[in-house]
């Protein structure tokens, strides 16, 4: 503290000045420290209301340029559908349509090819437009309702491949061989081309980190046959 009287510096609580000899009032230098005190803090506050008031008038036009507010977080595009995602899903959509016109064509034509061609296109009407809506929704069974449904249909493209080439050597005789020959060398490749392409989608929803970050989960990958012991991706922004 100070001495009011001569203005040296004088240690807190003296009651008399060592250079001056004056009395000090216990109060004046605490009053003075105080209302010093007071006056700072006064400034202070006014100097950061001022400033929060103009930050959040700033923050508010821009939000309302942007079309967002706090309360409403912008999303990862990531969490949108896209990308080779969004590509499969809607050629599943596509597909499905082109089997439903399909089936439309087969039953105004009176059946002229028969049912098999019919069951076999509203199969895949079913299994596209099933997929189409899982992957909208979000839902955990896509993959294993995928993993399902090519395994069927390699079973039967095998099976029946199997039947065929009985079936040629029973009746075709000499010719069989020629036939089985040239039924292989179109239906193999087609088997091959088929587990390639299961195996390369597969590799996809494992290894995806936009697919883990659209689904906001990992259970996709936990209920499938082939993916639930592989190391699942990180997604690019935390689950919701």
């Amino acid at each position: 503290m100070f001495c009011v009287h001569c203005g040296k510096e004088i240690a807190d609580q003296s009651e008399f000045c060592p250079y001056c000899g004056q009395k000090i009032a216990s109060d004046s230098g605490n009053e003075q420290n105080a209302g010093s005190g007071s006056s700072q803090t006064t400034g202070t506050t006014t100097f950061t209301q001022d400033a929060q008031g103009m930050f959040d008038n700033v923050q508010g036009k821009m939000e309302e340029k942007l079309g967002v507010s706090d309360s409403r977080p912008i999303p990862h595009p990531f969490q949108k559908l896209g990308g080779f995602l969004a590509v499969l899903t809607y050629l599943y959509l596509l597909i499905g349509i082109y089997d439903a016109y399909r089936v439309l064509r087969l039953l105004l034509g009176g059946m002229k090819g028969g049912f098999i061609p019919l069951i076999s296109n509203a199969v895949g009407v079913f299994i596209c437009i099933k997929m189409f809506v899982m992957i909208q929704k979000k839902d955990t069974e896509f993959v294993h309702f995928y993993e399902m449904v090519k395994v069927i249909l390699f079973g039967i493209q095998i099976v029946g491949s199997v039947l065929t080439t009985i079936f040629f050597a029973i009746t075709l005789g000499s010719y069989a061989g020629l036939s089985i020959g040239i039924f292989w060398g179109v239906m193999l490749p087609t088997l091959l081309f088929g587990v390639l392409g299961f195996f390369l989608i597969m590799l996809y929803f494992d290894k995806s980190v936009r697919v883990r970050t659209y689904f906001g989960t990992d259970e996709y990958l936990k209920k499938s046959m082939f993916l639930k012991n592989t190391a699942y991706p990180q997604p690019a922004v935390e689950d919701r």
